[in-house]
């Protein structure tokens, strides 16, 4: 699926404000913010965005490969995304 990084960056916010019940609306989310530290979610609501992110792309990425402490903001979550198209 050819996507470009900016969508990718739309894709996650989108779904942290469909976690946040629009709580946290996609437009106020800016790519250097946190996910869990920012934005408020937990690893399980990290866990459910990756994942449909990664059903909604058609992929799978190897998650014991990825360095967790470096996907920490919704940019580089999309860039990582954007890597294993």
């Amino acid at each position: 699926m050819n996507k470009t990084l900016e969508q990718l960056v739309d894709l996650v916010k989108a779904e942290i404000e469909s976690l946040s019940l629009g709580a946290r609306p996609a437009a106020g989310i800016r790519d250097t913010d946190e996910i869990m530290a920012d934005l408020g979610l937990d690893s399980l609501d990290y866990a459910t965005v990756m994942l449909r992110c990664e059903t909604w792309l058609g992929i799978k990425v190897n998650e014991a490969a990825a360095d967790w402490r470096n996907l920490k903001t919704v940019g580089q979550l999309a860039a990582f995304l954007h890597a294993h198209l």
